[in-house]
Parts: C-alpha cells; sequence; structure tokens
C-alpha cells in the first residue's frame, strides 16, 4: 500500500499516476453511504468501478472494484476530506 501525507504530494502522486496508468480511465460510483458523528464530522463509505485502466506494458487492466472509507469535516467553505482510505475489493467466487 502507499500513505501519502500532505496536499503536496497527494496532488503529485495523483497527477503522475493519472497522466500513466490512469489517463484513459472512467470511475463510476456504485455505492454510498454517509454516517454524521457529529454535525460537523462525517464518514462516508463510497464502493467504486474502475475501468480503462493500463498495465505499465501498456497492456489493458481488467475492470476492478474497491471501497473508499472518507472522514470528512465540514469547514469553511464547505466540507473537506481529512482522511481517506482506498481498498481494492476481493472478488470472491
Amino acid at each position: 500500500g502507499m500513505w501519502w501525507k500532505g496536499w503536496p504530494e497527494i496532488q503529485a502522486k495523483h497527477e503522475a499516476s493519472h497522466a500513466t496508468r490512469f489517463k484513459s480511465t472512467t470511475l463510476a460510483l456504485t455505492g454510498t453511504a454517509v454516517r454524521p458523528l457529529r454535525s460537523d464530522v462525517s464518514l462516508l463509505h463510497v464502493s467504486w468501478e474502475l475501468t480503462g485502466e493500463s498495465e505499465p506494458d501498456g497492456q489493458a487492466s481488467p475492470p476492478r472494484r474497491g471501497v473508499m472509507l472518507i472522514v470528512a469535516a465540514k469547514q469553511e467553505p464547505g466540507w473537506r476530506i481529512i482522511a481517506a482510505q482506498n481498498t481494492n475489493a476481493l472478488l470472491l467466487r
């Protein structure tokens, strides 16, 4: 896994990956749940499916699914992500 800290690192890592392996991807949200912890803090679960990803050799990757867990806080001028965990889902058969 990866642990990116601070806005500059998060932005740089996303820019690099979206210029290469994620350049032609589509991310579809397949489910959401919001649990307010306080009036200004909420926990979000977001399930997703990603298509169009490429392997380092340029070959197409199979679609994948995952779940994000997000802690968001209400700060002016609106809601901000405080922490997030993004995990690929295991496809159980």
